[in-house]
């Protein structure tokens, strides 16, 4: 559910730059973060995603998301 909302939110914010049409999320890779641990943000398991995104029929640059879906055990 939690991942759902973050691309959601992610997409919604990508549409509304000007002229873009479409948004599409490919999953690139799921990874285990534990450095640093003084920042427990940064730590925990996180899905990498690929976005791609849409004017009309011509694609624009491609950007990489991730976000987190575990948090690191203390």
């Amino acid at each position: 559910m939690k991942i759902r909302k973050i691309k959601k939110r992610y997409k919604t914010m990508f549409l509304t730059h000007p002229f873009c049409t479409k948004v599409k999320f490919k999953k690139i890779s799921t990874s285990i973060e534990t450095e640093p641990r003084q920042y427990p943000k940064m730590c925990g398991v996180f899905v990498a995603y690929e976005v791609r995104i849409w004017y009309r029929k011509k694609e624009l640059k491609t950007r990489y998301v991730h976000i987190r879906i575990g948090a690191a055990k203390k």
